[in-house]
């Protein structure tokens, strides 16, 4: 089984305390039936404490303290559960996290989602075109479905990555290259955008921006790299559900969005913020994803 992941994947580091938008505050954190047996079996005190704040209603998990905040993040906004038992202590949604697995017959895919703002950062902030890994073509355990999947997403990618030509043209390449329909007006997008759940209120401020514009030819790399990371993390989907097209639309329609977004801006950070407020709000629900490729057919 081999493991394949982008060629920026081992330089993460959470910045835990420096982080703006800590993911200790506002998510319900799931806890895994290893760690769940490895918490009640815990001697005390911190074995006590652990289970006071553990729920066991449906699928177990922290309970919230004041302002959302889980109750194992102190003053500092540093994790009590690593500085007690190193990462050792922590359920596999958090010691995981921003991470993200796609298993295939002979690949785990591993990935950085952008909903962190580090994760963000080093993504968004490569200049080179990503690499990944291990050769795409090397897939000889894989099924047939999947041999041909990988090839695909590899002439994707060249796309993609083809730097002699500007971005929207890339996109129309594939779109042209796929038989996929045209995007409606950005304008559209509006209500469909804001019925879906929401994690900040903030998020309306930027879904009344919806317009479409002439491209942003300034932020072609930035552009680049997104979509990449999107085929990366959001195609292999079409392996169990079919519906390629609607991702391809979907990840077209994402790039509209942030170049949308983007047009008037002058540093990267606002990048960065930008696309990790828009992975928090639609990328890391699968609701959202599957409204919006509803949407697509």
């Amino acid at each position: 089984m081999k493991t394949i992941k982008p060629n920026y994947y081992d330089n993460f580091k959470c910045i835990a305390q420096h982080c703006n938008h800590n993911c200790c505050i506002g998510w319900e954190i799931d806890i895994d039936p290893d760690t769940l047996a490895y918490y009640q079996e815990m001697p005390s005190p911190w074995g006590d404490k652990l289970r006071s704040h553990i729920s066991l209603n449906d699928t177990p998990h922290f309970i919230l303290g004041r302002n959302d905040r889980c109750p194992f993040l102190n003053d500092d906004n540093l994790c009590d559960l690593i500085c007690a038992f190193g990462e050792d202590g922590l359920c596999n949604i958090c010691a995981d996290h921003p991470r993200f697995f796609n298993e295939f017959s002979d690949r785990i895919e591993c990935g950085l989602g952008l909903c962190c703002e580090e994760a963000a950062r080093l993504i968004l902030s490569q200049n080179e075109p990503v690499q990944f890994s291990a050769d795409e073509d090397s897939a000889e355990n894989a099924t047939a479905e999947e041999r041909d999947f990988f090839k695909l997403r590899q002439d994707i990618y060249s796309v993609l990555q083809d730097r002699s030509i500007p971005m929207n043209q890339r996109i129309d390449q594939l779109f042209d290259a796929y038989s996929v329909k045209q995007l409606p007006p950005l304008s559209d997008f509006k209500k469909i955008y804001r019925s879906l759940e929401r994690m900040d209120p903030q998020w309306d401020h930027y879904i009344d921006q919806f317009v479409d514009t002439d491209w942003s030819h300034h932020w072609e790399i930035p552009c680049e790299q997104l979509a990449v990371y999107l085929v990366y993390r959001h195609l292999a989907g079409a392996l169990k559900d079919g519906q390629l097209k609607e991702r391809i639309r979907f990840i077209a329609l994402t790039l509209r969005i942030f170049n949308c977004l983007i047009r008037n801006r002058t540093t990267l950070e606002d990048l960065y913020e930008i696309a990790r407020l828009y992975s928090a709000e639609i990328e890391y629900s699968d609701e959202n994803i599957e409204i919006l490729l509803g949407h697509l057919r």
